[in-house]
């Protein structure tokens, strides 16, 4: 199975655990600072949607696409919408859906999680363990750098 994630170019892409700094640096929508996890989709196009609901286009850092391979065996745990509270996809997140992820990341059940978008109503997200066994079976290749449409600055004045 192959992820996509866009990144920001400056930082460093040799592994699993330099793709959760971030994540675990700041938290997330489904984690808690402290707390290691990869964000990556199914399809390019998600993956820059999450990016684009963060960006601040004055100061938007270059980007760069890498694809993360993952054996097609890997063990996936899936949440529903209808598992989630109603509110599960405002800003700030509930706190709830960070418990929910820092607790599959304790638990290790599986490599993968894969939990709804919220920037993107009917897509997923496929979150990824760095800390699992099987992270180091996963492969990471930089694409190269992406360029967001230069129309899409319009929707942030």
């Amino acid at each position: 199975m192959r992820l996509w994630r866009l990144a920001k170019a400056n930082r460093s892409h040799d592994s699993l655990d330099d793709e959760a700094e971030g994540a675990k640096r700041i938290g997330g929508r489904w984690n808690s600072r402290g707390t290691p996890v990869v964000y990556a989709a199914p399809h390019v196009s998600t993956a820059a949607m999450e990016v684009l609901v963060h960006v601040d286009w004055q100061f938007a850092p270059a980007h760069v696409l890498i694809a993360i391979d993952v054996p097609e065996n890997a063990s996936i745990s899936k949440i529903e919408e209808g598992q989630l509270p109603d509110d599960w996809s405002t800003y700030p997140a509930p706190g709830l859906l960070a418990e929910i992820g820092d607790n599959w990341v304790t638990s290790g059940t599986s490599l993968l999680l894969d939990v709804p978008s919220a920037a993107s109503p009917y897509e997923r997200n496929i979150l990824i363990n760095p800390k699992h066994p099987d992270a180091s079976r996963c492969t990471m290749t930089i694409i190269g750098p992406y360029v967001f449409d230069g129309r899409l600055k319009s929707m942030n004045q």
